[in-house]
């Protein structure tokens, strides 16, 4: 009986562990949501085809122009396959602050949506106690 649900336990964690331990920085990270992007974008400089992700946030935060890490930022990865295969840095909002465009509410909601110009994908994630925007731009790097 014991060893039945120690296996049980074993398998329930099993899949909360391991969407966070691929993640490529140290410190705080966990899973945010997963988004379908439709259209190929450029994250960090590099091609992000269309298709499914799974977004983790971590605590990885850019240095401002002082030195110190931003409050406002934090780098989010985007993985498929276990595998990191490109970082962005997203604006972060406390629940406070209400950008315009996005929705509010409770529980984890993501949308993804072409801004006007389709220039940019916005990729807007509602997590808890804050708000994520990730603003991803269209098309293919430049030679």
């Amino acid at each position: 009986m014991i060893r039945h649900l120690l296996l049980s336990c074993a398998i329930v964690a099993a899949p909360a562990t391991s969407a966070v331990a691929h993640h490529t920085t140290p410190g705080k990270a966990h899973r945010m949501t997963e988004v379908h992007i439709t259209d190929g974008v450029m994250a960090e400089g590099k091609a992000l085809p269309p298709g499914r992700y799974e977004l983790i946030v971590t605590d990885e935060r850019p240095a401002t122009e002082s030195g110190t890490p931003a409050d406002n930022q934090r780098w989010v990865e985007f993985v498929q396959n276990r595998q990191v295969v490109a970082r962005e840095l997203a604006e972060v909002f406390p629940a406070a602050e209400r950008p315009v465009g996005t929705a509010g509410g409770s529980g984890v909601k993501a949308v993804v949506q072409r801004l006007r110009g389709d220039e940019f994908v916005r990729i807007a994630v509602t997590d808890g106690d804050a708000r994520y925007l990730i603003h991803l731009p269209v098309g293919q790097p430049r030679p």
